[in-house]
């Protein structure tokens, strides 16, 4: 190695203030500082060789105080704290024996825990900067010039998340972000009122489900006042089956308008595949008109023009079907469906019109699709009730409505509608109520319903984790990664205090044989 050639422009006294500015350490602990480059190295590689003074303690085994230096050792300690520029510490530690015991120990390292090779300050930066979903083991493995399997390495070890006790109000929900050979879901519990992670489940079968809340305490399962779920028949039946007859299900009212939207557009893609087979069948006709001999006669000229303005009123219903179906779906209290709003040309419909205008030609298209506009209405207005006590009454007319409706669509979404009742009524209990500043100024009490959108927000953030990081092969590691992100106050340990979570694969039976 030869000395660096930073070491000529400052002073002694200098290096070690900045040393010591550095590292946190005090001028009286270091006994010699050097900084050095290794001849053979390629890379931008600095190494601090440094020394510290005899503290001269005692014996940890029998506290004596008759202790001599037994030998030197040097330990090297990874210090790459600045990306792009790996440094490194040579620490030249001592080993001490006691006289009368005749054991002997190592020097305190100040840098690094003991048998480890990477400093703690390091390792603390590290598992912080893996809070991010956007981090992957891999991009921090680069920013400290480090391989991602010591990354990961150091995350099993120092983390260990475990299950959160059940709130008051829990949601529950699956997603689509590993896959094994038993399921491509993963279950997520989320505390509604403080928005933490509970726990995050391997699959959603119901055995598993069932076999998992059986294990929570029963103390602690009476606690829970509601559960929100979507419309996923095994979620009802084993909360059911694990939680006392207090405990209320709670249908998202998200997934149910949903459901109904579903419906809508299925009607809508009815009503365009309809639309584009006259239009197929007006151009066929065109077509054997124009191969006519007599094609230029008044009586066929005639036909061919109502062919003509049959065929394009065929492809408007199209073009509004398709270009703007997006309007059937927004609230009709929403602005954009003001009646004065300024009206520009439409080239295709050869007319002025603004939004209103647009969605009233596209309800007239057909009847099934303004019924269903009106349904949804009516839908959204039965969730502004207060209680599932006013709610029943609307409830029954609203279905009975749905229930007699000559649209089929409307006819099956009746039928979920009524198989999901009571969870449906029990989403309209107030739970909970906050101050909130209107546009004017004036303070309101705004109330709170048990909904999905708190863990649809971390199902979104796990999304981001799995497609960042390509996937996991291990659930174990997957489900501490994403508590140890989604938790407002996820904590770790320094030093290794858990075993890693290795992979256990099936041997193969040529392997066996052998």
């Amino acid at each position: 190695m030869k000395p660096y050639n930073l070491e000529d422009a400052f002073s002694r006294e200098e290096l070690i203030k900045s040393i010591c500015d550095f590292f946190g350490l005090a001028k009286c602990e270091i006994q010699s500082v050097s900084l050095e480059k290794p001849a053979d190295s390629k890379e931008d590689k600095i190494l601090i060789v440094m020394t510290l003074k005899d503290p001269k303690t005692g014996c940890p085994h029998c506290h004596s105080e008759r202790t001599v230096v037994h030998a030197w050792t040097e330990r090297t300690i990874n210090y790459s704290l600045h990306s792009g520029r790996k440094i490194d510490i040579v620490l030249k530690l001592r080993r001490y024996r006691c006289k009368d015991c005749r054991k002997t120990f190592m020097q305190y390292n100040p840098f690094a825990i003991k048998q480890g090779r990477i400093a703690v300050e390091m390792i603390v930066n590290i598992l912080r900067d893996l809070q991010n979903p956007s981090s992957t083991f891999t991009s921090v493995g680069k920013r400290y010039n480090l391989s991602a399997t010591t990354v990961m390495n150091i995350f099993d070890t120092r983390v260990n998340m475990t299950r959160l006790p059940l709130g008051e109000y829990v949601c529950l929900d699956e997603n689509y972000a590993f896959r094994s050979d038993r399921s491509k879901y993963v279950c997520v519990l989320v505390d509604f009122l403080t928005q933490d992670v509970i726990d995050i489940l391997p699959n959603r079968f119901k055995t598993d489900l069932t076999h998992y809340f059986r294990g929570i305490p029963m103390e602690e399962r009476a606690k829970v006042k509601a559960v929100g779920i979507d419309m996923y028949p095994v979620y009802r039946d084993v909360i059911k089956e694990c939680f006392p007859s207090s405990t209320k299900v709670v249908v998202d009212r998200f997934h149910l308008v949903k459901e109904f939207n579903s419906q809508m557009d299925m009607i809508r893609k009815t009503n365009y595949r309809r639309a584009e087979r006259k239009a197929a069948e007006l151009k066929k006709g065109i077509d054997k008109l124009k191969e006519k001999t007599d094609f230029k006669s008044a009586a066929v000229q005639q036909e061919y023009k109502s062919l003509n303005l049959q065929r394009e009123e065929q492809m408007k219903k199209i073009y509004l079907l398709k270009k703007f179906n997006w309007l059937l779906y927004k609230s009709p209290a929403d602005k954009i469906f003001d009646e004065n709003n300024e009206k520009k040309y439409n080239a295709r419909l050869t007319l002025y019109l603004n939004y209103a205008d647009i969605r009233r030609s596209l309800l007239s298209l057909d009847p099934s699709l303004k019924e269903a506009y009106r349904l949804r209405e009516e839908l959204t207005d039965f969730f502004s009730c207060r209680s599932s006590e006013e709610g029943s009454k609307a409830f029954d007319t609203l279905k009975e409505t749905m229930a007699k409706s000559h649209v089929p669509e409307i006819r099956h979404f009746a039928r979920t509608f009524q198989r999901w009742k009571t969870e449906i009524l029990n989403s309209l209990e107030i739970i909970d109520s906050f101050p909130e500043v209107q546009q004017d100024g004036c303070v309101k009490n705004r109330d709170r319903h048990l909904h999905n959108g708190v863990i649809e927000r971390r199902n979104k953030e796990i999304k981001v984790l799995k497609s960042v990081s390509c996937g996991y092969t291990n659930f174990a590691r997957m489900r501490q990664r994403i508590l140890y992100t989604l938790r407002n106050d996820p904590s770790f340990s320094v030093e290794e205090a858990y075993e890693r979570k290795t992979i256990h694969r099936k041997k193969d039976e040529t392997a066996n044989k052998t």
